[in-house]
């Protein structure tokens, strides 16, 4: 087929514009291709972006039960331990009623020579300072103790004299 050109010649292009239209047409082609792939791959991110924030957020459930029942347990092992520290308090306690009750049983052992100046007691030992106005009074007193069934040991740490107040003892009893 022939070309038939309506115009007249003075107003039709050049034919470096036809070169350039040309170079310009397969440019704007390119561009929409690239431009084409470019969503396409962008679209392809996005749902695989998608996937992953999915799975980071069953991951994030997963992650807050399992604080929750963290929590749970931790609350649990703290209640245990309360109730292990009143068990031994309790347990202390009775270690105490049981050492008093050795103690008023050693309380039988003083006269009205021997008197009492300091007394510390714990669930297992007795740590005390007594004053003894005549050296038979102490005799017949630490005989009494060193006799008796209530103490394991009797270890004498300090043993004095002074004649303003007598003999002084101090003496670590260790209960059985």
């Amino acid at each position: 087929m022939a070309k038939i050109d309506l115009l007249p010649k003075e107003l039709a292009p050049k034919k470096n514009l036809y070169k350039i239209a040309d170079i310009v047409t397969k440019i704007a082609y390119a561009l929409g291709g690239i431009l084409f792939i470019s969503i396409i791959v962008l679209v392809i991110i996005f749902i695989l972006n998608l996937g992953n924030i999915k799975n980071l957020k069953s991951e994030e459930k997963d992650s807050q039960e399992r604080v929750k029942s963290y929590e749970q347990t931790e609350q649990q092992i703290t209640l245990a331990k309360d109730r292990i520290a009143s068990i031994k308090e309790i347990w202390a306690m009775k270690n105490i009623t049981t050492s008093l009750t050795k103690i008023m049983d050693f309380f039988t052992f003083f006269d009205e020579n021997i008197s009492l100046k300091n007394l510390k007691a714990t669930s297992s030992n007795i740590e005390m300072s007594i004053d003894s106005v005549s050296a038979n009074s102490t005799t017949i007193f630490l005989g009494k103790i060193i006799s008796s069934k209530i103490f394991d040991s009797v270890i004498l740490k300090t043993f004095s004299f002074n004649p303003s107040y007598g003999f002084r003892i101090v003496l670590e009893l260790t209960l059985k």
